[in-house]
């Protein structure tokens, strides 16, 4: 079977010869490979001795005074010259009612002038009506299987003699690239190696991770931060359970390629190839830590979605908002992290006006977008029983986060404090462990409330300044605080009050 940009070259060259006026010819691009658009193009018209103008749309939209007539004095040039036109990240237009004048502009532009013209985005979206008058088609380029994936990984690895500890399989499982991405990852990877030593200069798998993270550039427009991930296995204090089912999700993610590709399993799974998990249990409690040792252990970002901002009152706002959240994730390699998951994903209702009725098709969307997504998504939630069951039944993972026991509170006390930090012998973990009963998250607030009380004293940490900060987290959170709770430094606490 021949190649998509032979069987477009040969099409269009028919096309362009067979009849003494033509309809002007628009391919419409779309998928996550944006390399492969761009160099298809260029392709085509180099072997059509055609060139080429490029439009990124974004930067013509906001080009002042002159935008309105860009899309004219670009058709101008097409005829010419004569060229064929690239409108370049056309997902700009699919916000009808906002870019509505300037796309009819272009695209009367379009009918009038090109004979060939190339729509490039990473979304497919239908043009309705302006498409009328033109022959339009419609050509995917989705990222390459990760059989593909490895092939390349393989064939770029062996041209850059990079041999040593290499596991080309996970490399193309990890990152969703195509040649020209890996050619790049490749090329910044040995130049660290050469920056850090220059008579060695050995690549490593860190070099060529970091490498592949730098390729990518994520556009999440405000609806995701990316996390900064400071924590590692050790900091998680969870029963042994949990933390095998956290690393059991980490090999999932790591051998995909394996039971996938070369054990086959991608061709019995038209959809669910992604992996996602579901974290249960109080506030602060590690279900946000977690999310980050695993995108730090897996070499991948996190990026954590703002629901203030991608969920939407207007109809239809939030699909779209989802839309881009996904795309974006899965051309960039990212795991997306839904923390506080029940305010978006919660049980459907019965239909009792409209509001239920687009608030149960946004779950619907996103059961359906979840399915379709081959990446690692996340959800976090403080309340599991609020959740609709069938995204519970899409979870490969489930772990449930404990309110942490005394044992596993005195050894978040232990391990909370940098080995920088001066403190008093007379610190009794053991004592705060067993005698206030608070999640991780609230030890670590008293524990960083403590140390900036020492420090304005110009002292090391005390037990006084420990006690002293749990009252105040007590008191933030409305607790009462008894004799009975703070024994024998009740007293202390009145003498400080006094």
């Amino acid at each position: 079977m021949a190649k998509p940009v032979d069987r477009m070259t040969a099409f269009i060259r028919h096309h362009l010869t067979s009849s003494e006026a033509p309809k002007s010819l628009v391919f419409h691009l779309h998928g996550a490979d944006m390399a492969a658009q761009h160099a298809a193009v260029e392709s085509i018209c180099r072997d059509l001795a055609l060139p080429v103008v490029f439009v990124d749309i974004e930067k013509a939209m906001a080009a002042g005074p002159i935008a309105s007539e860009l899309a004219w004095l670009t058709g101008r040039e097409a005829v010419l010259l004569p060229a064929a036109i690239c409108v370049e990240r056309s997902d700009l237009w699919i916000d009808a009612d906002r870019n509505f004048v300037q796309r009819e502009r272009w695209f009367a532009a379009i009918r009038h002038f090109s004979q060939l013209t190339f729509f490039s985005g990473k979304s497919l979206w239908s043009p309705g009506k302006l498409r009328e008058g033109l022959l339009y088609i419609e050509i995917a380029f989705p990222t390459p299987a990760v059989e593909v994936r490895k092939a390349l990984w393989e064939e770029h690895l062996a041209a850059h003699e990079i041999h040593a500890c290499i596991d080309p399989g996970a490399l193309a499982s990890r990152f969703r690239f195509n040649a020209e991405q890996i050619g790049n990852a490749l090329d910044t990877a040995e130049t660290t190696a050469y920056w850090r030593d220059p008579a060695g200069a050995t690549v490593t798998a860190s070099d060529i991770a970091e490498a592949c993270r730098a390729q990518v550039s994520l556009e999440f427009s405000g609806l995701a931060v990316k996390t900064e991930t400071v924590h590692k296995w050790d900091d998680l204090v969870l029963p042994a359970d949990h933390l095998r089912l956290l690393r059991e999700l980490c090999n999932q993610a790591r051998y995909r390629h394996i039971v996938y590709g070369d054990w086959g399993f991608a061709r019995r799974l038209s959809l669910g190839k992604g992996l996602n998990a579901l974290f249960t249990g109080p506030p602060g409690t590690g279900k946000t830590m977690a999310a980050e040792v695993i995108g730090a252990e897996l070499q991948v970002d996190t990026y954590k979605i703002d629901l203030s901002q991608a969920v939407s009152k207007y109809i239809g706002e939030t699909e779209k908002n989802l839309d881009h959240i996904f795309r974006e994730a899965e051309s960039g390699n990212a795991i997306l992290f839904f923390d506080e998951a029940d305010a978006l994903f919660g049980k459907r209702s019965e239909v009792k006006d409209a509001h239920d009725r687009y608030a149960n098709i946004e779950i619907g969307y996103l059961l359906q977008r979840m399915e379709q997504h081959e990446g690692i998504v996340i959800l976090a939630t403080n309340l599991r029983n609020n959740l609709d069951d069938a995204f519970s039944r899409r979870m490969h993972f489930v772990v449930d986060f404990p309110f942490p026991n005394e044992e596993h509170r005195a050894r978040l006390w232990e391990g909370l404090f940098p080995a920088e930090v001066p403190m008093d012998e007379q610190i009794d973990f053991h004592f705060l462990a067993r005698q206030f009963k608070v999640a991780g998250g609230n030890i670590r607030n008293i524990g960083l409330c403590a140390t900036f009380l020492a420090a304005a004293e110009g002292t090391g940490l005390a037990m006084r300044h420990l006690i002293l900060a749990t009252r105040r987290e007590y008191k933030k959170l409305g607790w009462p605080c008894t004799k009975n709770e703070f024994c024998d430094y009740h007293d202390l606490l009145e003498a400080l009050d006094g």
